[in-house]
């Protein structure tokens, strides 16, 4: 063979070897365009009570045609049961003892990394239309963001023949207790359907040769409440929260179908949850942050993503909030893998078959809230007690783990509860400290067992507790990397019960 035809024929072999490394490159997704970014956030949204997670009556067109098109996540958690913290993880991929954000008087330290600044940094246009005012850019969650529209126009708490005006909150602040409390009077939060109009406003003004990161949070059925009743008297209204279920639902759809209509919506990963759940009633309780009940932690969380995900599919494992910003880091090719998270993402070659990936995983959850505002707890040989708590646990696909501790002084006796929501001892029996530092009670319910999951079955599962138990505690423990906070004044505490956070 002549040294022609040897050099022809190696060349014809590159060629071809070229080929098939372009071919499985592009088949791979190697060269797939960077895609958008939306995160939509429902606040305090229960999964129950949305159609395509089997609410019988609900009315929810718009959220369950974005599950139909996508993934739905049927066992997701938020690691803490209030709005500031938990989208602090969801925007740091962290878990709040490891972020800082663990009370009403933390913000998010400039030392923390979010997703946003991450995609930034890569080019992407970043906006943020925010809903509510404990989202305000005060807290620190506007890091990395080019636009963070944080414009309120409606009070939380309504007071009747009162103008609404504008109040500023600044960290410098003498009283920022008393601001929050005006806050809440004034411009605490949009309707969703601003926020739509909101969200729209900013996609007709981006540059569309650029791709895009952009969070849409809804105030949804979180509760609002009136200035001259009680806290106690509304409770019957938040209960009744599936007509602003169906609002919010209207407001969502409204977005999405921009999304379809402008041809923007296959080349974007389109992600929906909720920062934190809500007791109706459960445990003779209305609200959430002081709890971890199922009805406070388990989320909705739904994916469209068409390159990666089939549409319909539905997965059973347990999943939680820090997975979103590793889930976004995959899908634009800046996988970070020292987050404790997760990418929810199944690999390319998985979408060619049918059944969902499964990942076996725990969620971490917590609350300090109860350290703030008592709420009374029946102690074996203490009786009925006020003192302060936190509470911290791990959800498993199996299990259901909950601890509480008394972490300082306490009172014994039989308590009341005023109008507005306040409990007290009016005789209290002042307890020992160290005897009460020294309460612990957790619980433990198989939650794979449907007949049986309000049973604490701790006394008979102890080596499941005492594992889980451990588990949680290395969380809960942690001392935060980053943190700032604020000087909140003690009336400040108190008037955060407003909110529902506190009871």
């Amino acid at each position: 063979m002549s040294t022609r035809a040897g050099r022809s024929r190696i060349a014809v072999v590159v060629v071809v070897l070229l080929l098939g490394v372009l071919a499985f490159g592009f088949s791979a997704g190697w060269f797939e365009r960077r895609p958008s970014i939306v995160l939509i956030t429902v606040d305090t949204q229960r999964p129950d009570r949305l159609g395509c997670y089997g609410h019988p009556t609900n009315q929810t067109p718009g959220i369950d045609a974005l599950a139909a098109e996508g993934l739905v996540f049927e066992h997701a958690y938020c690691d803490v049961p209030w709005t500031t913290a938990s989208m602090a993880s969801v925007m740091t991929g962290k878990y709040s003892p490891y972020h800082g954000v663990t009370l009403p008087s933390s913000k998010l330290g400039q030392e923390a990394v979010t997703l946003a600044e991450v995609l930034h940094a890569r080019g992407f246009q970043t906006a943020a239309i925010i809903g509510s005012f404990p989202l305000d850019a005060v807290y620190g969650l506007n890091q990395g963001f080019q636009v963070y529209d944080d414009t309120f126009t409606t009070p939380l708490i309504a007071v009747p023949d009162t103008t609404v005006t504008h109040v500023e909150l600044s960290p410098d602040a003498p009283d920022l207790g008393e601001s929050i409390m005006e806050k809440m009077k004034n411009d605490a939060f949009r309707k969703d359907e601003e926020v739509t109009d909101a969200a729209l406003g900013w996609l007709g003004s981006r540059d569309p040769r650029t791709p895009f990161f952009l969070w849409v949070h809804y105030f949804g059925p979180h509760e609002k409440l009136t200035g001259d009743r009680s806290f106690t008297e509304q409770e019957p209204d938040m209960v009744a929260y599936d007509g602003d279920v169906e609002k919010t639902d209207h407001a969502v759809g409204r977005f999405l179908d921009r999304l379809r209509t402008e041809g923007i919506v296959d080349d974007t990963l389109v992600i929906l949850h909720s920062d934190h759940g809500q007791n109706l009633g459960e445990s003779d309780y209305v609200g959430h942050g002081i709890r971890l009940d199922e009805e406070s932690v388990h989320i909705p969380l739904i994916m469209r993503y068409p390159r990666r995900v089939l549409p319909g599919s539905r997965r059973t494992d347990v999943v939680r909030n820090i997975d979103i910003t590793p889930t976004v880091l995959d899908a634009v090719g800046a996988a970070d893998p020292t987050l404790a998270g997760r990418s929810l993402l199944p690999p390319r070659w998985w979408k060619r078959l049918t059944t969902p990936l499964q990942v076996p995983g725990n969620a971490y959850f917590e609350t300090r809230l109860p350290t703030i505002i008592f709420r009374p707890q029946v102690i074996p040989d203490l009786g009925t007690i006020l003192g302060p708590l936190r509470r911290f646990g791990l959800r498993t696909y199996e299990w259901r783990y909950v601890a509480s501790e008394v972490v300082g002084p306490c009172s014994s006796g039989t308590p009341e509860r005023d109008g507005f929501g306040n409990w007290s001892i009016p005789e209290p029996v002042v307890l020992d400290p160290a005897r009460c530092k020294a309460i612990r009670r957790y619980k433990l319910f198989h939650e794979s067992d449907p007949a049986a999951r309000d049973v604490d079955v701790a006394a008979t599962q102890a080596p499941v507790a005492a594992a889980l138990d451990g588990e949680a505690r290395g969380h809960a423990d942690h001392t935060p990397e980053t943190a700032g906070n604020f000087a909140l004044s003690p009336e400040q505490e108190r008037k955060l019960r407003s909110l529902g956070y506190l009871q």
